[in-house]
């Protein structure tokens, strides 16, 4: 970790121009409290998701800083700044005071907050007090600056980021020596840099319509420079007090916008000059195995009636014979209807929507291949072909027409499921009728007088049975 550049000493006693005291306090305070824009670099992380443990982003009446809104404040103030550690570590930031009771809500611990805290500032709620613990997770320093503003402090500032967030800064503990400031200086500024690459033009060749492509990266070069030159402006705080590096930072700030339209036009030129470096790899990288499969699903999809046939749902003279076969065409046409189903609830899934995007970025780095675009350096046919011949219009097409079936399919076999149903209670309804009719013909049977019984014309034998797996005679 390379930590910030300056003394132990510089930081603490900095002179009669960065330290302020007697009558040039009430003025001065307000201006160098203000050269560090406390509280502007949380502002963009008050609505970010927190880790679950993780202290608020903001305590009303208190103003949450970064570390290096503090360490500026460390830096501006000197000794005005009263610096409260509410734990009681050996290790600390420069000057800290340590005071573990600060957080404490009881009556004694609050009296005790109160006269500590009047005798390091004499008795002025007004001066600055910045206040902190040990990470984003410790709860003592945002209890400890809610009781400060309870005690009438009204410049209460919070390191939210406590001592792990001072430490990834690169900031030193009281006794810690730190490193040189150049040193500090070129990591801040490599921190800020971006630089256009070939991969960056060919990734918007890839997304982008050709006319589309230059305007799309000049929006993003836009955002870059606006991120750049926020990155920079930082940096301001770090450098004052160097007159070389002060003026080099202004320049860099003043010639950000030309730095940024100078590295992408050398992205340009380096795609331009060898297309088949970075568009062999977009190609490459596509997903061949998840279209394919789209593709073959595509094609075993078909209508209903090519799968499972028609169905007759005309009820023909009933007998032992034709319930066996109404039964068994039945079952067969719903377990066609189940297969068909199944096929349609697979995958992988028929996304138009995802094999088009594929099918856009074929035809878009088509025309760098050797056998459209002559020259050294061109996207080899090959490599584009394995590509090419599965992202095609063709193929998207087929996928379209399959996704559209396959939602028709969902509704027919539901419409054709209840119809079935349908068909097998009417036949049932006839099954019922055709028994209850041969018990009644049995049960008027009538003595013939001669010492036997009368019977009409026996009908023919009762053709129904019952199914194995229903409470009534018929089929299923």
């Amino acid at each position: 970790m390379i930590n910030r550049a300056f003394s132990l000493a510089s930081l603490l006693f900095l002179g009669a121009s960065a330290t302020l005291s007697g009558a040039a306090w009430a003025a001065d305070l307000p201006s160098a409290v203000s050269a560090c824009s406390p509280g502007q670099e949380a502002q963009g992380t008050q609505y970010e998701r927190r880790a679950r443990g993780e202290t608020p982003a903001t305590i009303e009446g208190v103003v949450t800083v970064s570390p290096r809104e503090a360490r500026c404040l460390m830096k501006k103030l000197g000794t005005e700044l009263t610096v409260v550690a509410a734990v009681g570590d050996q290790r600390k930031l420069p000057g800290a005071i340590p005071m573990p009771w600060a957080a404490g809500n009881s009556p004694a611990a609050l009296a005790k907050l109160a006269e500590d805290l009047g005798k390091l500032t004499q008795g002025r709620r007004t001066q600055p007090v910045l206040v902190y613990c040990h990470h984003t997770h410790c709860a003592l320093s945002q209890l400890a600056a809610a009781n400060m503003v309870q005690a009438g402090y009204s410049k209460v500032y919070w390191l939210r980021a406590g001592m792990d967030g001072w430490q990834k800064a690169g900031y030193a503990f009281e006794g810690e020596t730190e490193t040189d400031p150049a040193e500090r200086y070129a990591s801040l500024l490599k921190d800020c840099a971006y630089t256009y690459a070939g991969e960056n033009v060919a990734a918007g060749v890839a997304s982008f319509a050709s006319n589309e492509v230059e305007a799309e990266l000049e929006v993003n070069a836009r955002r870059i420079r606006q991120a750049r030159k926020l990155c920079l402006e930082k940096i301001r705080p770090e450098v004052e007090d160097h007159k070389g590096r002060k003026a080099d930072l202004a320049q860099r700030i003043a010639g950000n916008d030309a730095e940024v339209a100078r590295s992408l036009k050398a992205a340009w030129a380096e795609f331009d000059a060898n297309p088949a470096k970075y568009l062999t790899v977009v190609v490459d990288d596509a997903p061949l195995a998840s279209l394919g499969g789209m593709i073959e699903r595509a094609r075993a999809m078909k209508p209903l009636s090519a799968s499972c046939g028609s169905f007759n749902y005309q009820v023909p003279h009933l007998n032992n014979g034709v319930i066996d076969a109404l039964s068994q065409r039945t079952d067969s046409y719903r377990a066609c209807m189940d297969r068909v189903e199944s096929m349609v609830n697979g995958m992988p899934s028929l996304d138009a929507g995802q094999f088009g995007v594929y099918v856009e970025r074929a035809e878009r780095t088509h025309p760098y291949t050797c056998s459209m675009k002559r020259g050294r350096n061109c996207l080899p046919d090959e490599a584009w072909g394995r590509f090419g011949r599965v992202a095609s219009r063709d193929n998207l097409k087929l996928i379209e027409q399959a996704a559209a079936l396959e939602k028709q399919l969902a509704g027919e076999i539901v419409r054709e499921r209840r119809r079935v149903n349908d068909f097998v209670d009417s036949v049932n309804v006839l099954v019922a009728q055709g028994n209850a009719a041969a018990e009644q013909r049995e049960s008027q049977r009538s003595y013939s007088g001669n010492g036997g019984y009368y019977a009409p014309p026996a009908p023919p034998a009762t053709p129904y049975r019952r199914s194995s797996d229903a409470s009534a005679s018929g089929i299923r």
